[in-house]
């Protein structure tokens, strides 16, 4: 529909999500979300969907056009007219709402007896600050430090780190922050690190800081 591809594989790590665009990705679907719901989460904090279906490896061929519900999780393989209709139809409706919501993102959220609700955001990268300012994040609930390691031969300085975390979190000025300091192993394995096989649940975690 948009011109954007659709990945289909049988696993997908939070590292692999790391270097994906959403301008040119549309969606990712795996055989089983197990033990990629790492890779999920961060594949839509960046507005692409994540879907599993059971043996959608044997089903796709490469050039396919498809159709992907990441509402109701379906997937239509082999487009036709009234389903291409249908499926503009829904988008066109959800773009409208997500205008509608943007509208009103910078105005206290409160609940209708007036409670007041503090939103804060994820945040992994330099182009989440854009998005926690842009859709009014009363501040970043969750910082990724890890994100600035994934995808990397080698880790980063020093030096590096801290230009990159302080470029990132410059921005926000005084909104409130907790960084987590890393968070890898399990599903997020990093190239220069070679700990012992482990479950996902057990992966090796750093504590937390507030700023």
């Amino acid at each position: 529909m948009s011109g954007r591809a659709v990945v289909a594989a049988r696993r997908v790590l939070p590292s692999d999500v790391i270097t994906l665009s959403e301008r040119r990705v549309a969606a990712i679907l795996v055989e089983s979300l197990g033990q990629a719901s790492h890779a999920a989460l961060l594949a839509r904090e960046k507005s692409i969907p994540t879907v599993a279906v059971a043996g959608i490896l044997d089903q796709l061929h490469e050039g396919d056009e498809v159709l992907v519900d990441a509402y109701g999780g379906g997937v239509v393989i082999g487009v036709d007219a009234a389903a291409r209709t249908e499926f503009e139809q829904r988008v066109r409706e959800y773009r409208a709402r997500l205008a509608r919501c943007h509208i009103t993102c910078h105005q206290p959220a409160r609940t209708v007896d007036g409670i007041l609700i503090r939103v804060e955001a994820n945040l992994g990268t330099r182009r989440d600050v854009e998005l926690v300012l842009g859709n009014g994040a009363d501040g970043v609930g969750l910082f990724r430090i890890e994100q600035l390691y994934l995808g990397r031969e080698l880790p980063p300085t020093e030096d590096e780190l801290y230009e990159e975390v302080e470029a990132i979190t410059s921005p926000l000025r005084n909104k409130p922050l907790t960084i987590r300091l890393l968070d890898v192993g399990g599903d997020k394995p990093l190239p220069f690190l070679h700990p012992p096989s482990e479950a996902n649940h057990r992966s090796a975690s750093a504590a937390y800081g507030s700023c």
